[in-house]
């Protein structure tokens, strides 16, 4: 490249800032926004290799560090210190990394520092994920058209994937750390047999039709999963999970199913935000302390059913939080059930065979439903007779 062409790259050292898409499609327009810049100047965006890059005159002394370099584009610096450049990533442009520098020309030359993003392909099918060079293809995928598994293999712990739209994303023994920026679109989040495993999405919105689902299951250590922008989920699965469970997403207020089935750690953490939940269902806890859901607020039906460990359901949603329908069943060693306190329950209140639970803390449980049953509760002595509130 001639130095003619290069005249306009330049700028005092740090003055300039290059503002780059995560990876770059083929087939798609890249937007590149330079900040810091001289209003009324020129600047413009190059690629190219590793250092040593080219150092022309016209960058009083300073050098932009790629070499080989290729105009992109250039565009005329705003009066907010702005320049908006667009360029059209071609369709068969090598899946490599991209050396990018911006600079500035003029009286006050300037360069930014260099970002390194990924060409991105669309991907027909899914993708696994198990040793170093199939983690390589994966770094330049930005959709697939099924989903992509980060299974167990020889490759770093912690992973960043550019992926933007998938099916699924199913982490399953490999990756323990897994960043996923640019997703905004997926359907199903599972994470299975890796104790230790965090998956942050920070952008992720929701699923290809609409709602998402995440699952977890038989991971012997805590997990993570970390969604702030998700809104909606349609299912919540926690199956056979020994360690603590966490899954923050703060703008999901309502959850239409949740399901726990034989999960034995803290779930204190699991949506802690969420208020309305259709259908919620535990059975095979084995820890003795529950915390579930200390935002909710209102739910279709709350089933505690079946669960060998549970001694004290600690918090089950907001008190005076209303329910279509509770039960509680097949406890056999659950002594406490305070923390669940509806105010209201419209369809059935159903208390039975607790063993070791006082028959009337099923008594006021049952009494705000319209068609109260409680039986084979262990005998007391209550201010009221339960009788008159449970029906054998």
């Amino acid at each position: 490249m001639s130095l003619s062409l290069l005249s306009f790259l330049a700028s005092p050292a740090l003055a300039l800032d290059l503002q780059a898409p995560t990876g770059l499609k083929q087939g798609h327009v890249a937007t590149f926004l330079v900040t810091g810049g001289t209003p009324g100047a020129t600047v413009g965006v190059v690629y190219g290799g590793p250092p040593p890059g080219v150092c022309p005159p016209v960058l009083g002394g300073l050098c932009l560090s790629v070499s080989a370099p290729v105009l992109v584009g250039t565009a005329v610096v705003g009066g907010d210190g702005t320049a908006e450049i667009q360029a059209l990533v071609p369709q068969a442009a090598p899946l490599i990394d991209v050396r990018l520098q911006a600079a500035q020309a003029g009286a006050n030359p300037a360069v930014s520092s260099v970002r390194t993003v990924p060409v991105l392909r669309a991907h027909v099918g899914g993708l696994t994920v198990t040793d170093a060079a199939s983690l390589e293809v994966a770094r330049h995928v930005w959709s697939t058209t099924l989903g992509i598994e980060l299974a167990a293999g020889p490759y770093p712990l912690a992973v960043s994937l550019p992926i933007e739209e998938t099916l699924w994303v199913f982490v399953t023994g490999g990756a323990r750390d897994v960043t996923l920026p640019a997703l905004r679109t997926v359907d199903d989040v599972y994470v299975g047999n890796t104790p230790g495993a965090r998956v942050s999405a920070p952008a992720w919105v929701s699923g290809r039709v609409g709602t998402s689902s995440i699952e977890t299951q038989d991971n012997t250590g805590p997990v993570t999963v970390d969604a702030p922008a998700l809104t909606a989920l349609s299912y919540v699965q926690l199956l056979r999970d020994a360690g603590a469970i966490t899954i923050s997403a703060p703008s999901v207020t309502t959850a239409v199913s949740f399901n726990i089935v034989d999960v034995g750690g803290d779930l204190s953490g699991v949506l802690p935000t969420l208020t309305t939940g259709a259908n919620i269902t535990i059975t095979g806890y084995t820890a003795p302390d529950l915390t579930l859901l200390p935002a909710l607020q209102s739910a279709d039906s709350v089933i505690v059913g079946s669960n060998p460990g549970l001694v004290r359901i600690v918090q089950l949603g907001v008190a005076g939080m209303t329910a279509g329908q509770v039960q509680v069943y097949g406890n056999p060693l659950l002594t406490d059930l305070s923390g669940l306190a509806p105010a209201a329950i419209t369809d059935l209140g159903y208390c039975a065979t607790n063993p070791s639970l006082p028959s009337c803390a099923c008594a006021d449980l049952v009494a705000v439903a319209v068609r109260p049953a409680c039986e084979q509760n262990l005998p007391d002595t209550c201010s009221d007779d339960p009788g008159d509130l449970c029906t054998p």
